[in-house]
């Protein structure tokens, strides 16, 4: 009897560990399963974010493009109010005429 209930235990302590190595297994593909979902649906979040983010500052960048452009065009035309008012001010000096 204690023969049998020794090869009993052996096989049950076997089966135990097989039991462990197979769970562990199962464990690691169930991690990985759940690690590779999570960066499937991270990346596709980020991604619509991203393209999101990105065409809100392309936008952004038209804008502060146009309003460079507005504002050199602007700068020019001070420029040559600027130099008409030196031009009148040599002919009319304390305005007045020059005689």
């Amino acid at each position: 009897m204690n023969i049998v209930r020794g090869v009993v235990r052996e096989e049950m302590r076997g089966f135990e560990k097989r039991q462990k190595v197979k769970f562990n297994q199962l464990e690691q593909k169930l991690i990985n399963k759940i690690d590779e979902k999570i960066n499937e649906k991270f990346e596709e979040s980020f991604a619509k974010y991203r393209n999101e983010t990105l065409t809100k500052l392309d936008a952004a960048i038209a804008r502060l493009d146009k309003r460079h452009e507005e504002q050199i065009a602007h700068d020019g035309q001070h420029e040559e109010i600027g130099e008409r008012l030196e031009d009148l001010e040599s002919i009319h000096p304390q305005g007045r005429h020059v005689s």
